[in-house]
């Protein structure tokens, strides 16, 4: 049986990367990275989720005192409203008085 040399060579072939020591730490130290990413990103989040906790409630403040003004500004045009009709209607009683009085 004939072997061929260039299969059994190593010529131009890198050597694998050792599995040890040195490996588990690399693996150890991206593994913390990781989390702490990840612990860095769900501070972020819950502080981006309090603030918009805090926009949301100063937004219905505004909102009920938008709707409390509101209604006083319906409470008031419906007194004016009803203070113009009796107006109205005094002066129609005075129109229709005075001209029964033209009329004799």
């Amino acid at each position: 049986m004939q072997h061929h040399p260039e299969l059994c060579s190593h010529e131009g072939l890198e050597a694998l990367s050792p599995i040890g020591k040195e490996y588990q730490e690399r693996y150890k130290l991206e593994g913390q990275q990781a989390a702490a990413s990840a612990t860095a990103l769900r501070i972020a989040a819950e502080e981006e989720l309090q603030e918009l906790r805090e926009r949301n409630a100063k937004l219905k403040e505004n909102l009920q005192a938008v709707v409390v003004e509101i209604k006083a500004l319906e409470a008031t045009s419906a007194q004016e409203l009803k203070a113009f009709l009796t107006q109205c209607h005094e002066l129609k009683a005075e129109t229709s008085q005075i001209k029964k009085v033209e009329d004799h």
